[in-house]
């Protein structure tokens, strides 16, 4: 998203950066490897596409929402 800090905060920054990704991938889908949880937050570990792995950590708020979450992803 052309962004040098590499992050997105907000619904209204966060939507864009989906509404490309869907333009480019409209069949979108991951598949499921594996999920690791800790207290207030876990790891999703997933084959994304074009066959690259990701995990990301979602850190949950008092309200039990999602307040940060950070995306890495491999290149093989």
């Amino acid at each position: 998203m052309n962004d040098q800090t590499g992050t997105l905060k907000g619904k209204k920054n966060v939507k864009p950066y989906w509404e490309k990704a869907l333009e480019k991938v409209p069949d979108l889908r991951f598949e499921l490897l594996d999920v690791f949880v800790s207290v207030n937050s876990l790891v999703i570990y997933y084959k994304a596409v074009f066959g690259k792995r990701a995990a990301e950590i979602l850190f949950f708020g008092e309200d039990g929402k999602v307040n940060k979450s950070i995306a890495h992803y491999n290149e093989i």
